[in-house]
Order: structure tokens, then sequence, then C-alpha cells
């Protein structure tokens, strides 16, 4: 995924583009830890940004950088009038009308929407190879981290990140329709010969496992990653 343009102003769009779940906004992240304008608190109802006041440091530029993206979101797919608050596992609340999903790295705060309630939408974003490769062997199976590294040496790097990153936006989309914390061995991701990955589901407690449907983009150095997980 291509920047749209090179937008370096905190809270600025920096892009905005229909996606295969929805459509999908990202909001340039300021680099520091100053607390919110008023000038851009006021572009949040008046709810988000009562929440966002009692928020500090990164936390509150984050919270607000992604309602934001979820607002431009929501207004190309004609959605107005609605406040995005918290859910009990920490997830966007979205009214019966629309689903989202948020997520956030250091400069970039990004929110995918769709029509309709439990659309079972979910969207990561992943930037850091050394990261991803610290907590392997807690994020990946055994099998999982051996099947990475059949691939290429150049593939192998993305494919560690994008595994991670695929199994934080599906635990995303499942938040709201299971009954306990999910654990990352219940999303498997695997990668054939050329480095394409797919996701197969082994939810505890599930007799019928959920299908999961996703889709790869780049902005910059960021991987972005969103799935739409079908019963």
């Amino acid at each position: 995924m291509a920047p749209d343009a090179a937008v370096n102003e905190p809270f600025a769009l920096v892009f905005a583009r229909p996606h295969a779940f929805g459509f999908l906004a990202g909001v340039a992240l300021p680099p520091g830890r100053c607390a919110v304008g008023d000038d851009v608190m006021g572009r949040l109802h008046d709810d988000e940004a009562a929440y966002a006041r009692a928020l500090a440091g990164f936390r509150q530029n984050e919270w607000v950088g992604g309602r934001l993206a979820a607002h431009v979101a929501a207004r190309h797919l004609g959605i107005s009038g609605w406040s995005l608050l918290v859910g009990r596992s920490g997830e966007p609340t979205a009214p019966a009308a629309f689903s989202a999903s948020i997520a956030h790295k250091r400069t970039l705060a990004i929110a995918l929407v769709a029509h309709g309630a439990n659309a079972g939408i979910g969207v990561d974003i992943e930037d850091d190879v050394a990261a991803a490769r610290a907590i392997e062997d807690i994020v990946l199976a055994a099998d999982e981290r051996a099947s990475i590294r059949r691939l290429r040496a150049p593939v192998q790097e993305r494919a560690f990140v994008v595994a991670f990153s695929l199994k934080e936006a599906v635990y995303k989309a499942l938040s709201a329709r299971v009954d306990h914390v999910l654990a990352y061995r219940e999303a498997r991701v695997d990668f054939d010969i050329a480095g394409s990955p797919s996701v197969t589901m082994r939810v505890d407690g599930t007799a019928v496992q959920p299908r999961v449907d996703l889709v790869l983009d780049r902005h910059g150095r960021h991987v972005i990653t969103a799935v739409k997980v079908r019963p």
C-alpha cells in the first residue's frame, strides 16, 4: 500500500481508501507524549473526548488517532452521528449500523470500518521485525516456526511479522464472539512456498470452526493485515 502523501502533521489524515472488507483510513500520530490539544479533541464526539481526556501520554494519542481514523472511514461509508467507545475486552464498540477495528504503531493509527453489526473484521499494523522475532516462541507453535524457516531468507523476516499481525487481527475480530480470552495457538498461520499466508482456526469449545479471509497491505515500512472471520 503506497502512501497517498507525505503527511507529518500530528492527527492529519494520511490515507483513506476502499478495502475488500469495508473502508480503511490512517491518521498520523505525534512522536512524543504531549497531551492532545483541545482543537484535536474537538474533532471527537463529546463522550469520546471525555474518555480520551482521562488517558495520558502515548495511550491518549493512540486512542484519539484511532477514533479520528474511524470517523473518516465511517463517513466514506455514509455513516455519521455515532461514538466509538470501549467494550468489555477493550475493543471499540460501534452502534448496530457498523463494525470497526482499530490498530496503531508508533506514528500511525488506522481504522477499518464495515457496514453491519458483528461484521467479524479485525485489523493490525506492525513494522518491527526484531520485536516479532523476539516473541516468536510465544506467538507461534513449533510447526508454524518450522514452516516459516523453510521460506527463502528475505521472505522469512516478513513472514514472522505477518504471522504475528494476522493473529492479532483475528483475535480482534473474535474478541466479542467468544467467551474466553483467545490464546495464540487458536489461530494457526501457514505459508505456501511463495510466502503467501493462510489462517486456520482452532477455537476452544467450538465444534464448527470459523473461516478466515485475509488481505495484506503495506504503507511505507508498515505491514497492515486485515481479516474477516466468517461463521
